[in-house]
């Protein structure tokens, strides 16, 4: 037995914003527009009606510079479309939760920029392993140095130069050591033996 045919009658209005569907439109067209189309899909997912999904869109502030996100702009976007704000905004949180490797890497880059301008030999390698390499004990006064101690704490763990680079030492894995800071104060830039 044949079902019969169902006859399709066509929508004049937009389900969604009540705009005149055009003729060029299939003839079960609900939507005025593409847009109008992905508006609902947007607002559907997150149970928004009409009014509130315009609501929320119009009053959409960048996360990092706090301009107006066009409205064009998806649901989902908290930056607006400059790339350097979604940039920044992922530099800033990553900086926040590796503060270690920030401050490590200020540290190797400070002292490796001092030896250029002294036009001495330079080696890039970072404190940690020679650190490690030294097992943790200060090559100054021989006692052992806590990994848990943080700058500007005086028995904290600090790089030294053995030949300083004031006396044109290499900044190299073979001119520097373990030393706690208050020892490495101390000897500032005297050699060893003149330390005494």
């Amino acid at each position: 037995m044949l079902k019969p045919k169902q006859v399709i009658v066509p929508l004049e209005d937009c389900v969604w914003c009540g705009g005149a569907i055009t003729d060029d439109k299939p003839i079960n067209a609900i939507f005025c527009s593409d847009v109008c189309r992905d508006e609902v899909r947007s607002a559907s997912r997150y149970r928004l009606s009409r009014a509130d999904y315009h609501e929320l869109i119009k009053n959409r502030r960048c996360m990092e510079c706090d301009t107006r996100i066009p409205e064009s702009s998806s649901i989902r976007a908290r930056f607006c479309p400059e790339r350097t704000c979604f940039q920044r905004f992922n530099i800033r949180r990553w900086t926040k939760a590796n503060r270690d490797r920030v401050n490590e890497h200020g540290r190797n880059s400070s002292q490796r920029r001092r030896a250029r301008l002294l036009q001495v030999v330079v080696e890039s390698f970072s404190h940690q392993s020679i650190f490690e390499r030294d097992g943790w004990v200060c090559q100054l006064c021989g006692e052992t140095v806590s990994p848990e101690a943080k700058w500007p704490d005086p028995r904290s763990a600090s790089l030294d130069h053995v030949i300083p680079l004031a006396r044109q030492g290499d900044h190299t894995r073979a001119n520097v050591q373990l030393a706690h800071l208050v020892c490495n104060l101390r000897k500032a830039d005297k050699l060893l033996d003149d330390s005494a």
